[in-house]
């Protein structure tokens, strides 16, 4: 498997540890135009010489040959400003990086680059979908989430049911109406005001982590991972990723745009398919309207 990574910063040479550590491609194309990369390229090659893996930089067909793209170049926004705030910048390196390159038609285009579901939805434009995109998305969100009531009610976080839905960021909706732990419906579980600090605490995520750090990487890392190891996987499984919204979802959420969108989907080798937006509260649909409409005004500025 050749696999191509796009923005070889924080997150992207994350992203390159993982494949090594898993062994999941037999070579890895690094695509980065900074002069500051070439040392963490050359001690990620030292780290890929243990598993057989060659690594490679800037090399030129790269994109074309990729059974897998990671696209993570991109501004940064800054502490505790909106992701949304970078969207023109982002947008602009989807033509500067693909320009006029013919990708392989299976290709599986993985986007973590910010704001995710706008960058995801103008990747797919570019190739007039005829191409696989899907974006990590809220997936990052519904594990934060997990982990932060695991830790609240002393559990692990496997044994804990939710979802987050919407858009990556502010306009995330954390679906508090299915969220269970070990089988009880949350709401039995935590105080309203418990349950609203932590909804809290998990939109503060990302500005926590960067109090002390450059940016938010580990976790994203491992959400664009799965999602290759679930493409490989004969046997569809239920995700959460930004995806195209679906016809049915879009009049739900009452968008006339052809726009990306954090759902719950079946993802396999067979592709992805969208799961129906079922048993969500009436405040919930409302929060999902409000973040799609949201992007959707963006979409049509930008």
């Amino acid at each position: 498997m050749e696999v191509a990574l796009v923005g070889f910063g924080e997150t992207g040479s994350t992203i390159t540890s993982l494949l090594i550590h898993e062994c999941l491609a037999g070579k890895i194309h690094v695509l980065d135009t900074s002069d500051e990369v070439s040392g963490r390229l050359l001690d990620m090659q030292h780290a890929a010489a243990f598993q057989n893996i060659v690594l490679t930089l800037n090399q030129p067909d790269a994109l074309s040959i990729a059974d897998y793209i990671f696209f993570c170049a991109g501004v940064r926004n800054a502490k505790n400003d909106d992701r949304i705030n970078v969207t023109s910048l982002n947008k602009e390196l989807i033509a500067l990086v693909f320009g006029k390159k013919v990708l392989h038609p299976d290709v599986k285009i993985i986007v973590v680059t910010n704001p995710v579901e706008l960058i995801s939805t103008w990747i797919s434009e570019y190739f007039n979908h005829k191409i696989c995109v899907i974006g990590t998305g809220t997936m990052l969100d519904t594990y934060r989430f997990k982990y932060l009531l695991s830790r609240s009610l002393n559990t692990l976080p496997g044994g804990v049911e939710t979802l987050v839905l919407g858009e990556h960021g502010l306009g995330m909706t954390p679906i508090i109406s299915q969220t269970k732990v070990k089988g009880g419906k949350i709401t039995s579980l935590i105080s309203s005001s418990e349950l609203i600090g932590l909804v809290q605490e998990l939109k503060d995520s990302a500005s926590i982590i960067r109090k002390t750090e450059e940016a938010t990487k580990f976790g994203v890392s491992e959400c664009a991972v799965l999602l290759l190891k679930q493409f490989e996987s004969p046997h569809p499984k239920k995700m959460i990723a930004s995806i195209a919204v679906p016809p049915d979802v879009m009049d739900v959420l009452f968008l006339d745009s052809f726009i990306f969108l954090s759902l719950e989907c079946l993802i396999s080798k067979k592709g992805v398919f969208a799961a129906q937006l079922n048993s969500v509260s009436k405040s919930e649909l409302t929060q999902l309207r409000t973040a799609a409409q949201r992007l959707e005004v963006i979409y049509k500025l930008k």
